[in-house]
């Protein structure tokens, strides 16, 4: 997929980049069959859908006029929605069968040229499962396919469930329809597999009584709304779930309450459960949708008492993984105490702030002091809380930093501080010529990612000196405060002009982009 047989154009890139990712996947689990490999790619997966979510997506087959508009295609709908693309299409038809189409393929046209219909012959050709309409769908239309469990019921010894797909959007009704396989599996009971197509309820019927889990195994591109009383049932036996369904409950009943689709509290009760998973994927889910619903509290009366809601989950897994690693832990557990760390830092947990200030002052005199599985999260920690001369001495050590590496890790660090004069230092450090080209360029989207507002200011002022930094025509698609994620913080633009200056349009209607939801 690429070298051996290449795409005829650049509309079909995702043949290439699509089935490298899900390669990557494939090929870790036959080596590894040990490590939750798909469960390590559930938040690329929830990325690519925030994405697709919303009006400025575009399908995986992106037309394309000429070769100067080819970096718009090397992105996260290409690449992570690519290989969801595969992986449903692989789940649907069988491992063997859809082996045996992709060989067909590749030896049918090695050393040539080929569109994406050339690969759905080969895989419907004796298949007994025929894929064209699902790949077609999920390839050539924008946007997230949405299962709707509208009642599930015990009868005879089976459950009986009724279906209906949507669209799952966060800016209005797209009007999309697919044909997507979906997955019910019965807790303790049988499994079964069926195509939804449009609004119309499908009856789907699962052999035995129990907990009913739609899109088990998350192997569909899809998001699922569970009726009241499935999503209340499966949060009440949240720990019965296999890993891979845990994570698909919780990143689709979030997306649901943030797109005002589903009540806020069903995801507060769903965490609390969540936060006593045993399996460290999980939990690392868990503080990344914690974070970044702190992100939609920022500037908001509010955000002290999310705060402690949030501490008051994740203090007790803390207390567990504990600061010092135990003998023969799995490596998963080192890096979910990492991650526990910065995000308690975050959430001003006073313990922790103060472990991290202390850990550093000890790194300062003796670098070798500070666990290197821990160096990133205690230097995040401390940056973020940094003072002017917390600052300073963070500045010091970047441009002392013996390695290109060491001084990229710190002059970032730079710019996680939450003091907006600091923040505007780091701004002004980031266009000094002082770091290197790369580094600054990866500065300012540190800022940005703290600060969007002041961020897309001083770009707009200083855009001359900024675009070199990534590329002509780079900068405005990968500096946070353009990206889909600026309109969780920032909530007003002075003016049109703002993107003007920038090289860029704003259509009026689109102002709503840059509200909080």
């Amino acid at each position: 997929f690429g070298d051996l047989v290449t795409m005829a154009w650049w509309d079909d890139l995702w043949l290439n980049e699509g089935f490298a990712s899900w390669m990557q996947v494939k090929a870790t689990r036959e080596l590894h069959p040990e490590w939750p490999a798909w469960a390590a790619r559930a938040a690329r997966k929830q990325h690519a859908m925030d994405i697709d979510a919303r009006r400025g997506t575009h399908a995986v087959i992106m037309h394309i006029d000429d070769a100067s508009q080819t970096e718009g295609a090397f992105d996260t709908i290409t690449y992570s929605k690519g290989e969801q693309v595969v992986r449903t299409l692989e789940s649907w038809m069988g491992e063997d069968a859809f082996r045996a189409g992709v060989r067909r393929y590749i030896a049918r046209h090695a050393y040539g040229n080929t569109v994406t219909d050339d690969l759905w012959r080969a895989l419907d050709e004796h298949a007994a499962r025929p894929v064209r309409a699902i790949a077609r769908d999920l390839t050539l239309q924008p946007g997230v396919p949405l299962v709707v469990e509208h009642e599930a019921r015990c009868a005879g010894g089976r459950t009986e469930a009724t279906l209906s797909q949507d669209q799952f959007t966060v800016e209005g009704a797209h009007g999309g329809r697919w044909h997507v396989p979906v997955t019910l599996a019965v807790l303790g009971g049988g499994r079964a597999s069926v195509v939804v197509d449009g609004p119309v309820p499908r009856r789907v019927v699962v052999p035995g009584c129990g907990l009913l889990v739609v899109n088990a195994g998350q192997s569909s591109y899809l998001r699922v709304r569970h009726s009241d009383a499935g999503l209340a049932a499966l949060t009440a036996q949240f720990a019965r779930l296999d890993v891979d369904d845990q994570l698909g409950l919780l990143s689709d009943t979030q997306a649901l309450a943030l797109a005002g689709k589903l009540d806020i509290g069903a995801l507060a009760r769903l965490m609390r459960q969540a936060a006593a998973a045993a399996d460290p994927s999980v939990t690392r889910m868990l503080v990344g949708q914690l974070t970044d619903l702190d992100g939609l509290h920022d500037g908001l009366a509010s955000q002290p008492a999310f705060r402690a809601f949030a501490r008051a989950l994740l203090e007790p897994v803390f207390a567990r993984v504990g600061w010092q690693p135990a003998a023969g832990e799995p490596d998963a557990v080192a890096t979910l105490r990492a991650e526990l760390v910065e995000a308690l830092g975050g959430f001003d947990e006073p313990a922790v702030a103060a472990e991290a200030a202390r850990r550093f002052k000890r790194f300062l005199a003796d670098p070798a002091s500070l666990q290197a599985d821990l160096r990133g999260a205690v230097l995040a920690v401390v940056a973020r809380r940094a003072d002017a001369a917390t600052w300073d001495t963070l500045h010091g050590l970047a441009r002392a930093a013996p390695t290109p590496l060491a001084k990229a890790e710190l002059y970032q660090l730079l710019g996680r501080v939450r003091d907006r004069a600091l923040a505007r230092r780091a701004l002004a450090l980031a266009i000094s010529g002082e770091p290197p080209a790369t580094v600054a360029g990866e500065l300012l989207r540190r800022i940005g990612a703290t600060h969007p507002g002041p961020t897309l200011d001083f770009v707009a002022r200083h855009w001359a000196r900024v675009e070199p930094l990534f590329g002509a025509g780079a900068a405005a698609t990968r500096l946070p405060p353009f990206s889909t994620g600026a309109h969780k913080r920032y909530a007003r633009v002075s003016s049109p002009s703002t993107f003007s200056a920038c090289g860029l349009s704003m259509v009026p209607r689109r102002r709503s982009w840059l509200s909080p939801r």
